[in-house]
């Protein structure tokens, strides 16, 4: 998102949903009546500079929500990176110290605590852990469509398809340079029913993004059949606008060089015609298009050498 994109979305003060618990910004919240269901989590601000997580979490802690069976935790992932940011900030920050969204993987977590992120990282999981459905809201720098990331495994898509929207369905496998929250444990194994999905609502700090944050809560909790029946604080969602497609991520661009640069202003999305289109420069070696039809999933400008500049998709039949 450029610096002379709208500023359509006010981050909201989460001061007040601090909690007394022992874990700072993490609130669980059981059905009235105690009726028994699954455990199921939202989680928000993995990265401080993408409020629409945050809003929808703000919204349900101040109405007093309960899911209508088992219970739901709600996770303000990186409040000390989302106070940073402040409020009527256009750029905002993204992590104190380190991406939180890849400090999951086993002998990560197990080792000793190197940053602000990975202390929380270490707290969360226990949590996280117990969860038999995961929703992990994001926001995006493109201005491209929004898009489920539902992983590899079947259970993911299966999640995704009882969703209903947003329309694109990502099967991916993740960065090279971690492993994700929603990789975290239990949502990686195939033989275990825990799922997780990471849904990218939009871009930052747009007013649609935060629409479809509060429509892919409400979808999450119908889908698990623990959104009330009032439709009081989430209303329930209407039928998909459009039929799902389902993209297959088969080659991710990691920068080898400082000087990574898209040869053209990608948003995300672009179905690229012909394989063997050029699409960005890593210094002086060309990166193309390994197919016709190629995808472009979340391309970033400036990439760092290690982090993940582009996806490249192609549409599957399931």
């Amino acid at each position: 998102m450029s610096d002379e994109a709208p500023l359509e979305v006010a981050p909201p003060d989460i001061s007040s949903h601090r909690g007394a618990g022992p874990i700072p910004y993490l609130h669980r919240l059981p059905a009235r009546d105690g009726a028994p269901g699954p455990h199921a989590v939202i989680s928000a601000i993995v990265h401080g500079d993408e409020p629409c997580g945050a809003v929808v979490l703000d919204r349900l802690l101040r109405a007093d929500f309960r899911p209508s069976r088992g219970a739901l935790t709600l996770i303000f992932g990186n409040p000390e990176a989302y106070r940073r940011t402040g409020p009527g900030a256009r750029l905002g920050v993204r992590a104190a110290v380190e991406d939180l969204n890849r400090l999951w993987g086993p002998e990560v977590l197990t080792a000793p605590v190197r940053s602000p992120e990975h202390a929380r990282a270490k707290a969360l999981a226990p949590e996280i852990a117990t969860a038999d459905a995961l929703l992990d809201l994001h926001s995006m720098i493109g201005d491209g469509p929004a898009m489920i990331l539902a992983g590899r495994e079947a259970k993911g898509l299966a999640l995704a398809r009882r969703l209903g929207a947003p329309r694109d369905i990502v099967m991916d496998f993740g960065h090279a340079d971690g492993v994700r929250m929603r990789d975290f444990g239990r949502f990686a194994d195939p033989t275990d029913p825990a799922t997780a999905l990471l849904v990218e609502c939009g871009p930052h700090y747009r007013a649609r993004t935060v629409a479809c944050a509060v429509e892919t809560a409400a979808r999450f909790l119908a889908a698990l059949d623990m959104l009330p029946e009032d439709g009081a604080v989430l209303p329930r969602p209407p039928a998909p606008a459009a039929a799902q497609r389902v993209l297959e991520v088969t080659h991710r661009t990691t920068p080898e060089t400082q000087a990574f640069r898209f040869v053209e202003d990608f948003q995300g999305g672009e179905c690229i015609p012909r394989a063997g289109t050029v699409v960005a420069h890593d210094g002086t070696d060309a990166v193309a298009t390994p197919y016709d039809g190629c995808v472009l999933i979340m391309p970033t400008p400036n990439a760092a050498p290690g982090r993940t500049a582009v996806r490249f998709a192609r549409e599957v039949r399931t």
